[in-house]
């Protein structure tokens, strides 16, 4: 005799009802059932059929008693061997209709199938044929009936069409409980007997079932093929989540863009931030590049001491302003080219005299009034369109003669030649009569904000021995350029100039001298435009935490929703991580919508941003990576939560749930 399909012994099923007690549903039963039996249970309301069905169907445990399955201890499971178990080799037949809402039919009937690992296209054409039976109502024999469609196709072995099933002749129970066998159009069935004893059994044809030594790891199925399968099941389920997650995103766009508005916020206004700062310091940094990479800056810095002596009184700080004892000389300079003459290209010196407007009768230009040496231009690659620039007579005789842009004598002398034209700049309280020798094209340097007037602020030259005679400036700089030579190791150098000129300042109680070069002034200015843009990203990545919070607030909202879904779900196979593994993707991909918005709305901002402050846009692609990746992280992480709630649900309660 073939052992039995089912065999229950003593299952109790107590449930509790309060502290301390408990009520027992269950009591004791005894069920067996072989190959090519078919088993009706019959009791009044209330009586325990669901739990004992439930208990039959691995979607319930005993509290006590064994129940062996096709030869397996189903007590001994795991919940994902039970999955495995109702996925393969049991069929639910609902008292409701228990679909899977926003997906068809035919995904309806499939869904067993995916859990199970049939592929795409076979899984496909088998619930097209199954829902073909139930559309022309020609019955196919017990396959045909819509109660084992899905259950059937699940396992793969449905009858095929026009296929009698084979079985033994019909006979009735064994008294207590039970149908005898009849074909179609016979009439209604008559009620069974109601049954007192535990073992309610009776025989009945059916569709081809599995083998009797099938469990439910099937020793047929290799570990390849199982891998194979388990690997397709896993890609059939991330597609079908993400169609899901689409669809309910088109089924409650408003929800759907609500929650999505905080990762939008974020993403967008890191992304603008980050567009505008790398912009700016693209620009910046262009624009110090040209001044030149073998620039170096000496310039006079206070000593470190927090304190000093006066006199007989200790005074904290120092003085800010230098004395004239306290400035770079001529001397010095002289001294310096005779030693390291052949590694110096030019010395640039200025006078800054502050800004001004300069009217005539036309109009009226604002400048940027600097004295400079003749070293200027080319230390700082002054190109003229016109004229010329400084010569030494002019700054030994300190001529009133000047260099301004072409915006200036455009705008001061509209359609004349400006070389020779001679215009007035008040100084404190005298009136200086200049001329201009030369004009250079004028070029925003990016490192200031422009004004939004028409006529912008220009630079004006003038010899820097006029500009110390009308400011009374003492003799000496307070810091001055040096262009190294061509070929000449700029960093060796720059060592070399600093310590030159600190050997003036070893008594000097205040000051000392310092050298920089443009490529250190070049990664200050980067790192602290860096270290603005990131602390001002982080405080708008805040915007993201909230819609991470937003995100999981929803997801479990959607949970309590499709409480149903997720019983079904589970009732036809779906495992703990396939279920957990649904609501991650559907939270990943609403994070990752969210953040494709976000960086479309960050990057019109940004360039918006950028060109509102003359600056060229210049996006990170680095930045936006970071923020898909980091959208999606936000997915999972504030997903993971409501999905492990949702894997964890009880099947029993997710199905009764109303």
């Amino acid at each position: 005799m073939d052992a039995p399909i089912i065999d229950m012994h003593g299952i109790v099923k107590r449930f509790p009802i309060g502290t301390g007690e408990e009520l027992e549903v269950l009591h004791g039963i005894d069920l067996t059932v072989r190959k090519g039996e078919f088993v009706a249970i019959v009791g009044a309301s209330g009586s325990g059929k669901s739990t004992l069905m439930n208990i039959i169907g691995a979607l319930d445990r005993p509290t006590e008693g064994t129940y062996v399955l096709d030869g397996v201890d189903v007590g001994t499971l795991r919940d994902k061997q039970l999955s495995r178990i109702r996925c393969r080799k049991i069929g639910f037949v609902f008292q409701t209709f228990n679909l899977v809402p926003r997906t068809s039919a035919l995904k309806n009937v499939a869904l067993p199938m995916m859990y199970n690992g049939v592929r795409g296209a076979a899984r496909t054409q088998r619930a097209r044929a199954l829902l073909d039976m139930v559309e022309t109502g020609r019955p196919r024999g017990p396959c045909a009936q819509p109660a084992f469609r899905r259950a059937e196709a699940a396992r793969g072995h449905c009858a095929r069409h026009g296929q009698r099933p084979r079985h033994p002749a019909g006979r009735r129970a064994d008294g207590r409980a039970g149908f005898r066998h009849r074909a179609p159009g016979d009439g209604p069935v008559p009620p069974a007997a109601p049954g007192a004893g535990k073992d309610h059994r009776a025989h009945y044809p059916t569709a081809r079932s599995l083998p009797a030594n099938a469990s439910a790891s099937s020793p047929s199925r290799t570990a390849a093929s199982r891998a194979c399968a388990g690997e397709e099941a896993l890609r059939m389920l991330l597609f079908e989540n993400i169609q899901l997650a689409l669809n309910g995103l088109r089924a409650n766009k408003m929800r759907a863009l609500l929650t999505m508005l905080g990762i939008i916020i974020g993403i967008g206004s890191v992304i603008a931030i980050m567009t505008v700062a790398g912009s700016m310091t693209n620009s910046i940094t262009t624009s110090m590049q040209s001044m030149g990479a073998n620039n170096i800056t000496v310039s006079l810095t206070q000593k470190s001491d927090s304190d000093y002596t006066e006199g007989a009184q200790t005074r904290m700080f120092r003085p800010t302003t230098p004395g004239a004892e306290d400035l770079l000389t001529d001397e010095m300079l002289a001294d310096y080219r005779a030693l390291y003459g052949g590694s110096i290209y030019a010395v640039s010196l200025t006078q800054s005299l502050g800004s001004y407007t300069v009217s005539t009768n036309a109009d009226e230009a604002g400048v940027n009034a600097t004295g400079v040496n003749t070293e200027y231009a080319a230390a700082n690659s002054v190109e003229l369109s016109r004229g010329r620039f400084f010569t030494e007579e002019d700054e030994e005789k300190a001529r009133t003669v000047a260099v301004v842009s072409d915006v200036f004598a455009e705008t001061l002398f509209p359609g004349q030649e400006a070389i020779g034209q001679a215009f007035q700049l008040t100084y404190g309280t005298k009136v200086y009569t200049f001329y201009i020798v030369g004009v250079y094209p004028y070029e925003s340097n990016g490192l200031v904000l422009e004004s939004t007037d028409a006529t912008p602020t220009t630079d004006m030259y003038l010899p820097i021995s006029t500009a110390k005679a009308m400011s009374h400036a003492d003799d000496g700089y307070q810091s001055f350029t040096v262009v190294a030579a061509t070929g000449v190791d700029t960093s060796a150098f720059l060592t070399q100039t600093e310590n030159f000129f600190a050997g003036y300042y070893t008594r000097n109680t205040s000051y000392t001298a310092t050298a920089s070069s443009m490529e250190s002034l070049m990664e200050s200015m980067t790192e602290m435009l860096s270290t603005i843009s990131l602390a001002i990203a982080v405080i708008a990545g805040i915007s993201l935490l909230v819609g991470g919070i937003g995100v999981m607030n929803i997801m479990l909202v959607s949970i309590t929703e499709r409480t149903r879904e997720i019983g079904t779900r589970k009732a036809l196979g779906a495992t703990n991580g396939s279920i957990r593994v649904q609501f991650i993707v559907e939270s990943v991909i609403i994070c990752l919508i969210g953040g494709v918005l976000g960086i479309l709305a960050g990057l019109g901002l940004g360039a918006a941003g950028a060109n509102l402050l003359g600056y060229a846009a210049a996006p990170s692609a680095g930045v936006i990576f970071i923020a898909v990746a980091f959208s999606m992280a936000i997915g999972v992480f504030f997903g993971y939560y409501p999905a492990n709630k949702a894997a964890r649900l009880d099947p029993i309660e997710a199905l009764r749930y109303e």
